[in-house]
């Protein structure tokens, strides 16, 4: 899939079973999958066998998802550290997101970008609206 040994640690957003498979596949031997999206559901397209299991490869949930669960690392990464290392990071320019938040749109064109969100999803990552 990479056209080499794949990536060291692949970062999985989407929360579809076929974006977690896509990102086992791209991630090389022993390497770490990041699983960030809230996976419902029946697995379909899931196949943990020959790429997960046999390359030995680790698989995280970088936070507490939802319902008031707090990280695994939060004494250490509390709100407050972690939002001065990302802001920190955008600083720097180490942290760039050009285009994540497409499109902008006012209050009033909402309706027709979540149609797409429901009908096309492929087409739409995240939208902002402005008020």
């Amino acid at each position: 899939m990479t056209g080499g040994p794949g990536v060291d640690v692949a970062v999985e957003v989407s929360a579809t079973y076929h974006g977690l498979q896509s990102a086992i596949r791209a991630t090389r031997m022993e390497g770490t999958i990041c699983a960030s999206g809230l996976y419902r559901g029946e697995g379909r397209g899931l196949w943990l066998g020959r790429e997960f299991h046999c390359n030995r490869q680790t698989m995280i949930v970088p936070h507490g998802c939802y319902l008031g669960h707090k990280p695994r690392d939060y004494s250490r990464w509390d709100d407050y550290r972690a939002y001065d290392a990302i802001i920190s990071m955008m600083r720097q320019g180490a942290l760039t997101a050009p285009g994540l938040i497409q499109p902008l749109v006012s209050l009033d064109e909402a309706p027709a970008v979540w149609d797409l969100v429901v009908n096309e999803p492929a087409k739409v990552v995240k939208f902002g609206i402005r008020f």
